[in-house]
């Protein structure tokens, strides 16, 4: 290209509005869900499978999954998931050794009402909240994120139109929560949405 059509080019590449020399893709408002860094006492729940065990009084076996918090004591506060979405409150009545699995099971007393197929033996999925860490930073976990690891998210920018690409570093992950060890600050608004389709975007629209 002659030298003077290479000073054109330049000069009107310059010259246009940044958002025309590099604009950031248009994500639907409607398909992303935006949720706020918090920081306090981040609870800890430990997950947890079994059964049910009794329909009147409504109760259930279940047992903390290896490697989430635990264990389980009398009076902790839980929730029970019978058929998806529904979730029944309940809370550990009784804690039973299990020498053989490793671990505990934990007797729950169901507050809600059961489903009207709910039988004994039916197979249940719950959450137990075992204690909290204080003082921390978290937020409801995102998708794709795991403890202890490294990832990029959207943070909200003012207005609420624009987010910008930005690395997190992550801690403990207990059921619905994950800590922050690094990268965002109380009072940001996330999208914890899947954004794998947009993970080469330094930058994305809101509309």
């Amino acid at each position: 290209m002659p030298t003077r059509l290479r000073l054109i080019a330049f000069v009107i590449f310059f010259a246009l509005p940044l958002s025309a020399q590099d604009s950031p893709p248009i994500v639907s408002k409607e398909i992303v869900s935006v949720h706020t860094v918090e920081r306090g006492n981040m609870p800890l729940m430990g997950r947890a499978t079994g059964s049910i065990i009794s329909l009147e009084p409504s109760k259930a076996i279940i047992r903390i999954v290896p490697g989430d918090p635990g264990p389980c004591r009398t009076g902790q506060k839980a929730s029970i998931q019978i058929d998806a979405p529904n979730v029944i409150a309940a809370e550990v009545v009784a804690v039973r050794s299990d020498q053989s699995a490793g671990n505990a099971n934990c007797e729950v007393k169901l507050t809600g009402s059961l489903p009207p197929d709910a039988v004994i033996g039916k197979k249940v999925e719950g959450l137990v909240e075992v204690g909290s860490l204080p003082a921390v930073i978290f937020l409801a976990r995102p998708a794709l994120s795991s403890a202890n690891s490294q990832a990029y998210i959207f943070v909200l920018e003012a207005g609420g139109e624009f987010a910008r690409r930005t690395t997190v570093r992550y801690g403990v992950l207990s059921g619905p929560f994950i800590q922050v060890k690094e990268g965002l600050l109380p009072g940001d608004r996330v999208v914890v949405t899947d954004m794998s389709k947009w993970e080469t975007a330094q930058r994305i629209r809101l509309k």
